[in-house]
């Protein structure tokens, strides 16, 4: 990233600071990290269900 855009950057996050729940914002990532990792794991268990032979039961 260039100068400019870093110092745009910590600029916006400064001026943003002060209205940012901080609260509402932990809560958010935790929900989004819990969505990834439930994504992460039909997608893995998805992937297995190919791997095996249709009625195989396994």
């Amino acid at each position: 990233m260039s100068h400019c855009n870093e110092w745009l950057r910590e600029l916006v996050l400064a001026a943003l600071a002060p209205h940012v729940d901080r609260g509402v914002l932990s809560a958010r990532i935790s929900e989004e990290q819990r969505q990834r990792r439930r994504l992460r794991a039909a997608i893995e268990d998805a992937g297995h269900s190919l791997d095996r032979p249709e009625g195989s039961g396994m």
